[in-house]
């Protein structure tokens, strides 16, 4: 199945995401990011060019790639890349020649969600993406793809994996080789459990202000 998203606003491209083998997977691609809590990974504070394969160890996170997995600040604007804020993405390749090949971002346990900003903003990188769900035992858990599909807008946004089973080991993104710049991600977060920011709050909070008011009027009316 494919659907086509037209979004409006600071995503202006269309986009075509394709969902295969997604089953007990929730996979988004939103303007803002939809996840709270876990580790967040910005990028910022490192110097250009540093090779990020075994920087997050630490933060149980292994990133490897047929390019050299690369903290660029700031980012290629020109190839590609662009930070959701501040000035550190992560990408492949080197500050001099950002590439357009594929990154594995391999945790050390189980996750049962990832969320990072995308982007591929450059006029000439009209291409596909696919980004693979894998499982402990190497396993494809869920697949989706993504189609820049009018480059010469700014193309980028949060993409969300959600596993109610906690069972993401791995996710390898997969450049289709149609292009030669680069791309980034950035706001890398991921955990156990899936947080949902409290979007519907401020929605939340109007309806019982209206409920009260209602009383109120009604109160007062009948006194």
């Amino acid at each position: 199945m494919k659907l086509r998203l037209t979004i409006f606003g600071a995503i202006a491209a269309a986009m075509i995401i394709g969902n295969t083998s997604n089953a007990g997977a929730v996979i988004s691609y939103n303007t803002s990011a939809t996840q709270s809590g876990g580790t967040l990974l910005d990028f910022e504070g490192f110097t250009n060019g540093t090779n990020a394969a075994n920087l997050f160890q630490p933060n149980g996170l292994e990133i490897r790639g047929f390019s050299t997995p690369t903290i660029f600040n700031p980012p290629v604007v020109s190839d590609g890349q662009k930070a959701s804020s501040g000035s550190g993405v992560l990408g492949p390749g080197n500050p001099s020649s950002p590439s357009a090949t594929s990154l594995l971002l391999l945790f050390g346990s189980n996750r049962s969600f990832v969320e990072f900003f995308f982007a591929d903003t450059s006029p000439g990188g009209d291409g596909f993406f696919t980004f693979r769900l894998v499982g402990p035992n190497n396993g494809l858990l869920a697949s989706t793809s993504l189609a820049v599909s009018n480059a010469a807008v700014p193309n980028f946004g949060y993409l969300s994996f959600v596993r109610p089973n906690a069972d993401i080991r791995a996710i390898e993104i997969i450049p289709s080789y149609q292009f030669t710049e680069g791309w980034s991600i950035d706001d890398l977060r991921y955990g156990t459990t899936a947080v949902p920011l409290p979007a519907a709050l401020p929605l939340l909070g109007a309806g019982i202000a209206l409920l009260g008011l209602a009383g109120w009027r009604r109160k007062h009316k009948t006194a």
